[in-house]
């Protein structure tokens, strides 16, 4: 019961620390305070400088047309140094998507352009641009796509059937062997 007389006179007479414990948790304190300040001040110093740094520019874009601005951006993507059969496709691919959302006086170069670029991608690949990985594969069937070159589109995947259809039976013959 002492005990309990105790605590209690302890905690009416609100002594839970010394003189110097108090002293030290408000120089704490305020060092915190102080410290966040600083980060602050300096955040907002930062963003401040960031955002002066960097002037808006208005730019009348109004003059070009959409489907013109989509070229000029899709042209930039263009390799004119392309050296093997994906880098070839890729540029097809690009073209392909100039004649989808371009200016449709345009079309008939960019369509040109794509099925040339196609042609060359399946010389350097001996015709097996994209066979290999399915990936590559959806991507040149896309590209076709895109050229409303359907029957082109069926007789890639024709090809990509035949190269992949005797891995397939010679993993099914492995797989009965090992069955047996």
């Amino acid at each position: 019961m002492k005990k309990s007389k105790n605590t209690k006179s302890v905690a009416a007479s609100g002594a839970c620390c010394s003189r110097r414990q108090k002293i030290y948790g408000v120089i704490a304190l305020g060092g915190l305070f102080a410290c966040g300040l600083m980060v602050g001040i300096s955040l907002g110093a930062w963003h401040t400088s960031a955002d002066e740094a960097t002037p808006v520019v208005q730019t009348h874009v109004d003059d070009i047309p959409t489907c013109a601005r989509i070229e000029k951006l899709l042209l930039q993507r263009i390799n004119n140094n392309a050296d093997s059969a994906d880098g070839f496709m890729f540029n097809a691919n690009t073209y392909a998507s100039m004649v989808e959302y371009g200016c449709p006086e345009n079309a008939d170069v960019y369509r040109s352009k794509a099925i040339e670029n196609i042609e060359i991608a399946n010389a350097l690949s001996d015709g097996a641009v994209g066979v290999y990985n399915p990936g590559e594969t959806e991507y040149v069937i896309d590209t076709y796509k895109k050229l409303d070159m359907q029957n082109q589109a069926r007789e890639f995947l024709n090809k990509v059937q035949k190269l992949t259809d005797p891995a397939i039976d010679f993993i099914l013959k492995m797989e009965q062997i090992i069955n047996e």
